[in-house]
């Protein structure tokens, strides 16, 4: 089983509003991502939720997600990766990090990352040979991942581990919306 985990636990704080419920188009950014990962060959989408969590739930009501409650949002991104490796099952060989606020983000994009996916690697999104996101990492590392603080995510266990990286170069628009001049840019 490989899961995909999307962060959406944040508050947005640059954006000044729940960048999880922003429309882009017809849908949130949080659906794009959300549909982009049901639509892949991953078997289980997880939704990191914290920040505004009802909401951002009922905004999902009508997808195949399982939800996971993050208190403790406000330590950062760390505490987002530690929740959703904490719920996966035991069955779990590998799980792909999501950024809710990536809406760009495609089922084939994701295929590609999954087909170099091993339980000893992490396999990381690239444009121009640098690394971006999804990222995906092998069961080996899931002890490691428990362990993240701050808003650092999986960044250290990947620059502790250079060889275990696996980049796979795309064209693909790997965007962050952060702030209001990224969503004017968007138009």
């Amino acid at each position: 089983m490989i899961a995909g985990i999307v962060l959406a636990a944040g508050e947005s704080r640059r954006m000044g509003q729940p960048k999880q419920l922003m429309v882009l188009g017809l849908r949130t950014m949080l659906q794009q991502v959300v549909d982009a990962a049901a639509s892949s060959q991953l078997d289980q989408v997880y939704v990191v939720v914290g920040h505004r969590a009802e909401e951002v739930k009922a905004s999902l009501a009508k997808r195949e997600v399982k939800f996971i409650e993050n208190s403790n949002y406000r330590d950062g991104l760390g505490s987002s990766v530690r929740a959703g490796v904490a719920a996966l099952p035991p069955d779990a060989r590998a799980a792909m990090f999501l950024l809710g606020d990536q809406p760009f983000t495609t089922s084939e994009l994701i295929n590609q990352l999954l087909e170099r996916s091993t339980a000893d690697n992490i396999v990381a999104a690239a444009l121009n040979g640098r690394r971006a996101n999804p990222t995906l990492f092998g069961r080996k590392w899931f002890h490691e991942l428990l362990r993240v603080s701050g808003d650092s995510g999986g960044r250290t266990i990947i620059e502790a581990h250079p060889e275990a990286l696996v980049l796979v170069e795309t064209t693909a628009d790997l965007r962050d919306v952060d702030t209001p001049q990224d969503v004017t840019a968007l138009s």
